[in-house]
């Protein structure tokens, strides 16, 4: 495709890694990854699950929060041409095990606070192995502990055994055993769930090509604002909804930019982020905005760096623009001293 370095998701996360290999790519818990280490870990995990037996065409379904695993699931699942099927953590046995055997996915890769859910999948559906991983375990042994001793990291119970494999593991014991890169632009790479509204669910593919020609319109919007390659950009929506993995998928491998992720909605967290890392895009549904504007804290801190904000998912009333425009334009006249 025109302006595009290939038609496929990982041919173009493979050229911005080129690029800037030591841009930072993401940054998360202040914890970050550079490009390259971003493309080594998606690299190591794609040879893992390889070995398990994953292969081009194959379904997997990401059933995780925004954390670095989902990124790195979804790029390894690119790099084989799979297709990576994302659903929300939140969902129930029965939604999880309605989506596994629509999509007919074998694979799943889950938290340990849902694994008890993934387990009761497993009997009853085509599902042939399970990854699972924790909100902490890419993160430095010091991270964890301090974590884990301040009570501030859900955990849940898992077992491994066979077909249940941990994430961490697997990454650390991968090799480079990995086929030819053979993606194409009409392989399906994604595959999202509709909210089922209008009955049961429905599982969206996007093909590489779909995907790409949609996200190259997508940051180019708010480049006379922020110019290409000079993004910060602050994921405040889930990577399981269509603008998410887009907003994060176009800053990867396309934009070369920088991507902040969050585990959870965390107003506080979101104001220090945008202040300590000066973020540039920042991405929410419309009730994070109606939350932001109500929060009491707000005005401790410095929002000056924001220059594009959007949002989707819902109707974003009248009025919340408007009182978003009013607060956030003060928050600037006062930063540039304009009276």
């Amino acid at each position: 495709m025109e302006g595009l370095a290939s038609d496929s998701i990982w041919g173009n996360f493979e050229a911005t890694v080129k690029r800037v290999p030591d841009r930072t790519a993401l940054v998360y818990l202040g914890t970050s990854w550079t490009y390259s280490e971003l493309k080594e870990s998606a690299e190591r995990f794609a040879a893992a699950l390889y070995r398990l037996g994953i292969k081009r065409g194959d379904k997997a379904i990401v059933y995780l929060p925004n954390i670095p695993q989902w990124l790195i699931s979804c790029l390894a699942l690119q790099r084989l041409g799979a297709t990576a099927v994302a659903v929300a953590p939140i969902y129930t046995p029965i939604d999880l095990g309605y989506m596994v055997n629509d999509s007919g996915a074998e694979t799943l890769i889950c938290m340990d606070t849902n694994f008890g859910y993934a387990t009761q999948v497993l009997a009853e559906s085509n599902l042939k192995r399970m990854v699972v991983t924790t909100m902490v375990e890419l993160l430095p042994w010091w991270k964890k502990f301090m974590g884990k001793a301040f009570d501030r990291v859900a955990e849940g119970k898992f077992a491994l055994g066979e077909n249940i494999f941990s994430f961490g593991k697997l990454l650390r014991h991968a090799t480079s055993d990995l086929p030819p890169v053979s993606n194409e632009g009409e392989d399906i790479a994604l595959m999202l769930y509709t909210g089922g509204t209008t009955g049961l669910p429905k599982g969206v593919p996007y093909t590489n090509y779909s995907f790409l020609s949609n996200a190259a319109i997508h940051r180019t919007i708010s480049a006379p604002v922020v110019p290409i390659g000079e993004g910060i950009i602050l994921q405040g929506g889930p990577l399981y909804h269509n603008l998410g993995i887009t907003n994060a998928l176009v800053c990867l491998c396309l934009m070369g930019e920088t991507l902040i992720l969050t585990p959870r909605v965390n107003l506080d967290a979101y104001f220090d982020l945008i202040q300590r890392y000066k973020v540039t895009n920042f991405f929410g549904v419309p009730a994070l905005f109606r939350m932001i504007l109500d929060h009491d804290r707000i005005e401790y801190y410095d929002l000056s760096s924001l220059k594009y904000i959007f949002t989707g998912g819902d109707v974003l009333p009248v009025e919340t623009v408007e009182r978003w425009q009013k607060k956030f334009n003060q928050r600037l006249y006062e930063a540039y001293g304009i009276t």
